[in-house]
């Protein structure tokens, strides 16, 4: 008899884990956005390091002159740590840091307008645990289809030897034509060569890769790939020794009021 109880008893314990995994099952398909991808396992117990980039020209500025952006990851809006939480602002051009993120197989990254929480533009990614990238919000806000979320991933380890520093560089200048960024600091030469607006590699090129150069100061032109002819001028920036950076063409050409064509660089490190 105790053999039929223990038996009974080890046949209910199977079925609540079945029902427990049924409902979880469930629970998983519902209360996503329409459209949007639930994640098909648990979230991943390492935090990510990701870094939000607001490089939308016209995401500036609201009629009330506060950043339109925020941030949702997996449909939560991201938050500081007041009380009550206030959602973070993402402004155009805002100064990036690395924030820590919960990360899924599929990770969603959502920038919303702070008035009112229309979406700017998502886009769902598969996040590592440990790892770091950038996300950037990209396009004009008169974009036909809307704007954009690009990601590119970064590795940070190794540092670089003494006396070097790693440097990428990135278009994201919506209505400006295929560029390449020469040194000329001394002789003119190639740092980068030409790359199309959002295009992150081509060919075995995976534009996403840090390049190491010697640490010091530089003056930099983007020019024109068709034709040599530099657009943008970049002088005294100083790449540091051990450190790594992406440097990125935003704004519009003939833009105006904030959104002009410029480059921004990033520390990563």
């Amino acid at each position: 008899m105790k053999n039929i109880f223990n038996t009974m008893k080890t046949s209910r314990l199977f079925l609540l884990a079945g029902l427990f995994v049924a409902f979880s099952a469930c629970e998983q398909e519902e209360d996503y956005l329409t459209g949007d991808p639930r994640p098909s396992v648990s979230p991943y117990a390492v935090n990510s390091n990701v870094m939000i980039v607001n490089a939308s020209p016209g995401a500036k500025l609201s009629a009330a002159a506060a950043p339109v952006a925020n941030l949702q990851v997996n449909n939560v809006l991201v938050t500081n740590t007041a009380t009550p939480p206030v959602a973070l602002d993402f402004a155009y051009l805002s100064a990036p840091t690395y924030r820590g993120v919960v990360a899924t197989p599929q990770t969603q990254i959502r920038f919303v307008n702070k008035e009112g929480g229309a979406s700017l533009g998502s886009a769902s990614f598969s996040i590592a645990q440990n790892s770091n990238s950038t996300v950037f919000l990209i396009d004009s806000t008169t974009r036909v289809g809307g704007q954009r979320v690009v990601r590119v991933t970064e590795t940070l380890t190794p540092a670089p030897p003494t006396g070097k520093a790693r440097v990428r560089f990135l278009h994201f200048s919506p209505n400006a034509p295929e560029v390449q960024v020469v040194n000329v600091t001394g002789a003119p030469t190639t740092l980068f060569p030409a790359r199309r607006y959002n295009e992150l590699s081509r060919g075995s090129a995976n534009f996403a890769n840090f390049t190491e150069i010697d640490a010091g100061t530089f003056n930099l032109e983007v020019r024109l790939a068709s034709n040599n002819t530099p657009v943008l001028t970049l002088n005294g920036v100083n790449f540091a020794s051990g450190k790594f950076y992406t440097v990125y063409a935003r704004g519009l050409v003939g833009g105006a009021a904030g959104q002009e064509l410029g480059a921004s660089i990033i520390l990563h490190n």
